[in-house]
């Protein structure tokens, strides 16, 4: 059933055979989501963090995004680094950013990503006290 569910929010998600709407897409993917399928909990993320068809809740999609890496989904460990560091959506916590980022080594580009946020936060320290000791 839980196929059955994420493939109607797909339909619905992307306007296939159906008039668009996010709302029923967000209905459907959070019953396939709910059963434990990772793709409609990556995808359910998707609109909680856009506002889509459900009120924008960055916690509910970091809730999401980490129940679908947890069951490896790896852009998922890629795009909560991301939302941890994104100002507005959830408090920025470098740290959790550095954790999210790190299970994509083989992802060049969650090496570079994972690399400014530790050069950022140097930075910070050099412009905070002058120094990183």
């Amino acid at each position: 059933m839980r196929l059955v569910s994420y493939r109607l929010a797909l339909f619905y998600h992307h306007g296939r055979g159906l008039t668009q709407n996010y709302a029923a897409a967000a209905r459907w993917y959070a019953s396939a989501a709910a059963a434990g399928l990772a793709e409609a909990q990556y995808n359910l993320r998707h609109l909680c963090e856009h506002g889509l068809g459900v009120m924008e809740n960055g916690s509910q999609a970091v809730a999401w995004y980490r129940r679908a890496a947890l069951q490896g989904i790896t852009g998922s460990y890629k795009s909560l680094g991301m939302l941890f560091t994104k100002y507005g959506l959830v408090e920025q916590t470098d740290a959790k950013a550095l954790f999210w980022f790190s299970p994509s080594e083989d992802d060049v580009q969650a090496q570079k990503s994972a690399k400014n946020l530790v050069l950022i936060s140097v930075s910070d320290i050099v412009l905070k006290y002058g120094s990183v000791r």
